[in-house]
């Protein structure tokens, strides 16, 4: 298995429209993200993507936007790029051997794809393999976000269907996810809405993982999720 760590615009600007533009993604009730996200950017930018009324109008800011801190911060990406992918080549051994012991099943990809952001916040595409680490990150970070976002890719690969089959809602779903990644002693990630089942699921920390997710779907943090 291996990373292979790029910078595009094209890729940085999808947590740009899909939070900071207008929220997307579900937050987990993490109130006040969009706004917390939006305020560490220059002023000029935050007047102008305020004003972007359609999709075409927000992603014109955010691509000059982008370009031109790209221009002005070339060197820094590069060296970041070159960074961020020492740091996962040689911690990828440790890594996946964590999700490995902790699920109890083999990695099932053979390259996953990590893109700069510089927005704050950093999503994934699991169906294209790929997630985002912020650009400034140190080691610890850059870590713990490879951890946090492969333990979904293993839960979405080994679970998600089958219990998309059992008729399981889908946001109970993305809730259970999230929870799961209580059980890396390295997560720090604070989504309220996962928290009650984090805390059972800590509980039944070293069983099988088949175990564990048999058990918090029929807990009543589980079926105690509120809809987004």
């Amino acid at each position: 298995m291996k990373f292979k760590v790029e910078y595009s615009i094209d890729k940085d600007m999808i947590p740009y429209m899909k939070v900071i533009w207008k929220m997307q993604y579900k937050s987990y009730g993490r109130d006040g993200l969009q706004e917390r996200l939006l305020k560490y950017k220059p002023g000029q930018f935050q007047k102008d993507i305020k004003k972007a009324k359609t999709e075409e109008g927000a992603k014109r800011v955010m691509h000059d936007f982008l370009c031109e801190n790209l221009e002005g911060n070339r060197v820094e990406f590069d060296s970041n790029v070159k960074r961020i992918q020492k740091t996962l080549d040689g911690n990828k051994g440790r890594i996946i051997g964590k999700l490995e012991s902790l699920f109890g099943k083999k990695f099932p990809f053979e390259e996953i794809t990590v893109y700069l952001t510089t927005a704050g916040i950093c999503p994934y595409n699991y169906d294209k393999r790929w997630f985002m680490v912020y650009t400034n990150a140190d080691e610890a970070r850059i870590l713990s976000v490879a951890s946090h976002e492969l333990n979904h890719f293993m839960f979405y690969y080994y679970y998600s269907h089958g219990l998309e089959q059992e008729g399981i809602d889908d946001h109970k779903l993305m809730v259970l996810k999230e929870a799961l990644v209580v059980l890396d002693p390295n997560d720090v990630d604070k989504k309220p809405q996962a928290e009650d089942l984090k805390k059972f699921l800590k509980a039944l920390s070293g069983r099988p993982m088949d175990e564990i997710i048999e058990f918090a779907i029929k807990s009543k943090a589980f079926q105690n999720i509120k809809p987004q």
